[in-house]
């Protein structure tokens, strides 16, 4: 009997799920934002310390709320949290974003139990508020009946602001998402880099050995260019590792012997 052989998803249908997925996600992230925008404009609208026409200014700047305007996306990362005078190495580049990944991934669980937590201390909430009710149905005397419609009031107003809540830590969470998945983004574009197919394939107990003899090489470099603030934490490492930091001041010397040739043929063509 013949079989029949199964076909593997190709790059461009993998590519094409992958970005109908992320655009699902980004979408549901609108949802989060436009609700709570709507949960800010109701709110609003009873604020009881300011005047009329302040709430309905606050409800119209309402609109341009719940938005996280400064997100750290994947570009900066890898240009500026991942520069190279701090991480010299792929491998040094990779092993902080793998560290960057799984701290967001652990706040995106503590995101989770705060959620739920909040989600039952409003319902707790409400049970306490029905059993205040039935207090006030059996008050004797009048001054029992208001203390108790003071109690439901204020469990009242907690109740809300559990529920207000909730939209919020939504909001950070997606942020958050958002970040891991720039960190995720990192981790493959350098394990790309790397010509690594998976984490296992790294060695990753060279890393920090590599990483040091990367940064001894630029501050040989920095030297060269008298551009080094050297720390006794920095020293004590260059004499750990003298020829790394020979070889950075030998190719540092080298760029600078360049710059002064360049810029000695720009005045010679300024002086024809």
């Amino acid at each position: 009997m013949s079989q029949t052989k199964t076909k593997s998803p190709d790059f461009h249908s993998l590519q094409a799920e992958k970005i109908a997925s992320e655009a699902s996600v980004q979408e549901s992230y609108k949802e989060i934002i436009q609700a709570d925008q709507d949960q800010n404009k109701a709110r609003a609208n009873q604020l009881a310390i300011l005047p009329e026409e302040a709430k309905k200014n606050i409800v119209v700047a309402s609109q341009y709320s719940s938005y996280f305007p400064n997100p750290i996306t994947k570009p900066f990362m890898r240009k500026y949290i991942l520069a190279k005078l701090e991480f010299p190495t792929k491998g040094s580049e990779l092993a902080q974003s793998l560290t960057e990944l799984n701290v967001r991934i652990d706040n995106l669980f503590n995101d989770a139990y705060t959620y739920h937590k909040a989600e039952l201390e409003a319902q707790e909430l409400q049970v306490e508020m029905e059993e205040l009710y039935e207090k006030l149905e059996g008050a004797e005397t009048d001054l029992q009946r208001r203390k108790l419609e003071i109690q439901i009031q204020k469990k009242g107003l907690e109740q809300k602001n559990k529920e207000y809540s909730l939209n919020k830590i939504k909001l950070a969470a997606m942020a958050r998402y958002n970040e891991a998945m720039g960190w995720k983004g990192c981790v493959e574009d350098l394990m790309n880099e790397m010509g690594v197919q998976s984490l296992e394939d790294v060695d990753f107990n060279r890393i920090r050995l590599d990483e040091m003899e990367g940064k001894i090489k630029i501050w040989g470099e920095l030297a060269a260019k008298n551009q080094l603030e050297m720390t006794p934490s920095k020293f004590q490492a260059v004499m750990s590792n003298q020829d790394a930091f020979t070889e950075g001041y030998v190719k540092g010397e080298e760029h600078v012997r360049q710059l002064q040739h360049a810029q000695a043929q720009a005045q010679l063509q300024h002086k024809k």
